[in-house]
């Protein structure tokens, strides 16, 4: 179903199991044409494999941050239809974070997993986030930016402890939250867990009653493994490392790059591929305004992109 601008999917299995109420991070938007084609709402696959009964609240374009009134108005609703079920448990990463602790009193849900939530999307209350802020410049409310953060069900949050945006989220949630520390991977933690191949492990292990630690933090030592564990370390997020640390940093990083040296480039594809994609309109608009220029000056208009 549709509910003003939130796509709402839903699968369930079993009255007498629990039930997922899930929401995505920001970058995992729907359009409209992804609706008509069929296309799923975020996670709503991966439970129903599982045959697991989930909710899954997917948000429809990019500037859209879960705060529609027709949508409360929907989860008051459905707060009295998940009464029914044993238990009620919320799943959300970074923005989808925002929303699953946002509604989870209303919808008196049991617990909460969040990768790397946001707390608030108000800029008064979080004038540290570069994506609170980018978020309010390109959408200003119409309605007003609430604060997830007094939410009083129990949560449990996985974040990167130095990434001081994300850090300062999981602080505002208070002390009663249990926190599963991932250090060094800055806003990557759904991504790291999955390029470990152990982010469907965790997520069950919620799911069924509680995470493992150890088994977590065992696992997760081989992040050094990943491709973007050292990139994320030399940007001295925390501004603390010394120029010796940042050495190591960059020798660590340079040896892991010429040891796949063979995948680097599909990287700059990747990445040049991207760029165009987020410049696509810019492009046209220039294509068209340097059209009547002759081949030497659009040599030269060629220099002024720069693809990063």
């Amino acid at each position: 179903m549709k509910v003003d601008d939130i796509f709402v999917q839903y699968y369930l299995f079993n009255m007498s199991s629990p039930v997922m109420i899930t929401f995505p991070p920001g970058c995992q938007y729907l359009t409209q044409e992804n609706i008509d084609a069929g296309k799923s709402a975020w996670s709503f696959d991966f439970f129903t494999k599982q045959q697991i009964n989930v909710i899954a609240c997917n948000h429809i374009g990019a500037d859209n941050y879960f705060d529609s009134p027709l949508f409360a108005e929907f989860i008051n609703t459905l707060a009295i239809h998940l009464a029914q079920f044993p238990k009620r448990l919320g799943y959300g990463i970074s923005r989808g974070g925002y929303a699953a602790s946002l509604y989870a009193d209303t919808l008196g849900l049991d617990g909460a997993l969040l990768l790397m939530p946001l707390s608030t999307y108000n800029p008064t209350l979080a004038p540290w986030d570069i994506k609170v802020i980018s978020a309010n410049k390109q959408h200003p409310a119409t309605t007003e930016r609430k604060d997830a953060a007094n939410c009083s069900t129990p949560l449990t949050i996985i974040y990167d402890p130095l990434s001081p945006a994300d850090r300062k989220h999981a602080e505002r949630y208070g002390e009663s939250v249990e926190r599963i520390r991932l250090p060094g991977v800055g806003h990557r933690i759904s991504r790291t867990l999955q390029a470990l191949g152990i982010l469907k492990s965790i997520v069950l292990m919620y799911q069924h009653g509680e995470i493992d630690k150890h088994y977590f933090y065992t696992e997760v030592r081989r992040r050094r493994q990943t491709s973007f564990y050292f990139k994320g370390l030399s940007v001295n997020p925390t501004k603390k490392l010394t120029l010796k640390r940042l050495g190591i940093i960059y020798y660590h990083q340079l040896r892991f790059k010429l040891m796949h040296i063979e995948q680097q480039p599909q990287k700059i594809a990747c990445r040049w591929r991207d760029s165009l994609r987020k410049r696509c309109p810019t492009i046209v608009i220039s294509y068209k305004w340097l059209s009547p220029l002759s081949n030497n000056h659009l040599m030269l208009a060629s220099g002024a992109f720069v693809f990063c």
